[in-house]
């Protein structure tokens, strides 16, 4: 049997209730409607991804810069295979280059030509950066097998070797690069930080490594 349903009148305070939802929801139309407001509503959510992504490229980028800083065998045996140690050059390069006649001298284990051990800059400073590296974290690299598992008036002397041959290079070279600093509020610091994300021009390294490798001798090579 069908029920009859009759309206059931508002209490005051319900339809009070009733009015007051109806002008916040009029109130909030009218606000969005503004040019301003309805912006900022319609750009919310790339403003937040915005600044989801640029916390997330500071982030990436600091732990992209102390990777190679940490001890690690991974990084220990990266660096490692690139310092390559030395390789023979001809004594025609010699001259070319205006390096001493009087240097030593190699023989070349596949062909048996005679030639000059030489050594190529980057490799040297590489290997002078990891030094480094492995002083920082001594007591690390002292159970490895590392450079500074030496005596350590050696070590404190490879050190400040490695110390003048990286300031000697960095003056040298002396990159003149600009870059330029920012502000990160969304990190809570309100103290600038440099923006080393510039654009640089690079020699192509793996083809320095490949060249050095395919000259690449050993110390039972020498003539």
């Amino acid at each position: 049997m069908a029920e009859d349903y009759e309206p059931v009148p508002l209490l005051d305070e319900e339809r009070d209730s009733e009015k007051g939802a109806w002008k916040r929801r009029l109130s909030l139309e009218a606000l969005y409607r503004t040019r301003p407001v309805r912006r900022v509503v319609q750009h919310w959510v790339w403003i937040g991804h915005a600044v989801l992504l640029s916390i997330s490229i500071t982030l990436f980028a600091l732990a992209f810069c102390m990777r190679y800083a940490r001890p690690s065998d991974l990084v220990i045996t990266k660096q490692v295979s690139t310092y390559l140690g030395d390789m023979m050059i001809s004594e025609d390069e010699v001259k070319r280059l205006g390096l001493p006649l009087n240097s030593l001298k190699i023989t070349d284990p596949k062909t048996g030509k005679v030639g000059y051990r030489a050594a190529i800059e980057v490799f040297h400073q590489l290997h002078c950066l990891n030094l480094l590296r492995q002083f920082t974290w001594k007591e690390y690299y002292l159970d490895e097998d590392g450079d500074i598992n030496y005596d350590e008036e050696d070590v404190r002397g490879h050190v400040d070797h490695c110390l003048e041959t990286l300031r000697m290079n960095l003056m040298c070279q002396a990159d003149i690069g600009v870059f330029t600093f920012k502000l990160y509020p969304e990190l809570g610091d309100d103290d600038p930080w440099p923006d080393f994300s510039t654009l640089h021009t690079c020699r192509n390294f793996e083809d320095i490594r490949n060249w050095a490798r395919s000259r690449a001798v050993t110390w039972d090579d020498n003539a």
